[in-house]
């Protein structure tokens, strides 16, 4: 399993956790660049091991604003995953 792969699977757990939860604003903050641009539409998914994850995690995203959601992915700087050390991914629901 590449880190691409594991950090797609660890947001695709998010967003299944929160699909039957009551409609709310969730703001995902990851680590990866490739995953957050490529979820926010800024990059191509391109072939590779991660291209199914990336696709089933962006069928996610749909059904989940379908469904009433605001989802805002933010990659972040260097200070703050040092500030948030062993914690990859957070997830805030208003």
């Amino acid at each position: 399993m590449s880190n691409n792969v594991a950090e797609y699977a660890a947001i695709i757990r998010v967003f299944e956790y929160m699909t039957p939860r009551s409609l709310g604003h969730m703001t995902v903050h990851g680590d990866s660049n490739l995953v957050i641009n490529q979820l926010n539409g800024k990059w191509r998914i391109r072939e590779g091991l991660y291209r199914s994850v990336a696709l089933e995690a962006q069928d996610l995203i749909a059904r989940l604003g379908s469904l009433g959601w605001q989802v805002d992915l933010s990659a972040q700087t260097a200070h703050y995953r040092r500030a948030r050390k062993n914690k990859s991914l957070s997830v805030n629901n208003y």
